[in-house]
């Protein structure tokens, strides 16, 4: 028998999502969340998941001009450096961070400067993956040589 996650009682258990996480829950435990059904994945879906090997990726990056983008919009709109950053909930120090180029500002921020600004900060961004074959039958493959494919990556 199985032990429950939460309050350790050993019987029938099932899986459920608490507050995000997936557990072993008991019964009683199992109100506490949404019981889930698993599906057990085959041999032959895992073995197809581990052939596929993607080069590329699409993801999105905060434009390289970032800084002067956002500067020009603000003075065009004729705000004042502490007016953006109260608009955006943000401290007029990072603002001033920004458009001096010292500070990057992640995806969330810089949707945020778009939405208020109606500027363009984020693009999508095609990054290519490098894949690197380690032929695993070889009898002489070492450690040092998988410690190389990672620095190679």
């Amino acid at each position: 028998m199985s032990q429950c996650d939460m309050c350790g009682h050993e019987g029938l258990i099932n899986e459920a999502i608490v507050e995000g996480s997936l557990l072993s829950v008991c019964e009683k435990c199992s109100t506490f969340g949404k019981v889930v059904q698993l599906e057990k994945p085959t041999a032959k879906a895992v073995f197809s998941k581990l052939r596929k090997h993607p080069t590329e990726e699409l993801k999105e990056i905060v434009v390289e001009n970032c800084a002067t983008l956002i500067k020009e919009a603000r003075e065009k709109r004729n705000m004042k450096q502490e007016e953006l950053a109260a608009h955006l909930q943000e401290k007029t120090s990072i603002l001033q961070r920004l458009e001096t180029g010292t500070l990057v500002p992640s995806l969330t921020l810089a949707r945020k400067i778009e939405k208020q600004l109606t500027i363009k900060l984020v693009e999508p961004y095609l990054e290519k993956k490098q894949t690197t074959h380690v032929n695993l039958h070889n009898k002489k493959l070492t450690i040092g040589d998988l410690i190389k494919v990672k620095k190679d990556k």
